[in-house]
């Protein structure tokens, strides 16, 4: 029986890894990215107002979902960049992921040769109206995702391992 108790509390801890070890690590992670996304965008490149904030939450622990969510007015600027002078380099797959002006005059894109000519593939900050170049791709919530799906699945491997060893 000696040997059955030990299995039996083996198992447990092995539960108590999966129940409550695996979400806490995710948990951890996603705070961890959450502040470094945010460092991120405070830091990145936007001559305009930077208004971008993230923010994470456990949808739900049953359910097992989490959320790392980028809001603010200047977000779209910032993750995709702006203008035609740098390159877009953001692989998210996004409308928005394309190099392009908007005209000041027209209230829409800057498509053909007469606007870019005139503007010179420069970009009017909606805060000041005055024309900018735009700013580069940040790609913070790209680098984010990638990061996640990099080190996670190490890092809840590294959970369970030393329930099994315990």
């Amino acid at each position: 029986m000696k040997g059955m108790k030990r299995c039996l509390n083996h198992i447990d801890i092995i539960r108590d890894a999966v129940s409550n070890g695996v979400p806490d690590k995710v948990d951890e992670v996603v705070k961890a990215r959450t502040d470094g996304a945010n460092s991120a965008y405070a830091s990145a490149q936007f001559v305009g107002y930077n208004d971008v904030t993230v923010t994470s939450n456990a949808t739900s622990r049953t359910d097992k979902s989490w959320e790392i969510t980028a809001s603010g007015n200047s977000l779209l600027f910032i993750e995709f960049g702006t203008g035609i002078i740098y390159p877009h380099n953001n692989p998210i797959d996004h409308p928005y992921n394309f190099a392009g002006s908007w005209s000041i005059e027209h209230k829409q894109y800057l498509t053909d040769s007469e606007k870019l000519a005139r503007y010179k593939g420069k970009w009017p900050d909606p805060y000041s109206g005055k024309l900018i170049e735009g700013n580069p791709s940040a790609n913070v919530m790209y680098q984010t995702g990638k990061t996640i799906k990099s080190t996670l699945p190490g890092e809840l491997k590294r959970v369970l391992d030393e329930a099994v060893k315990s």
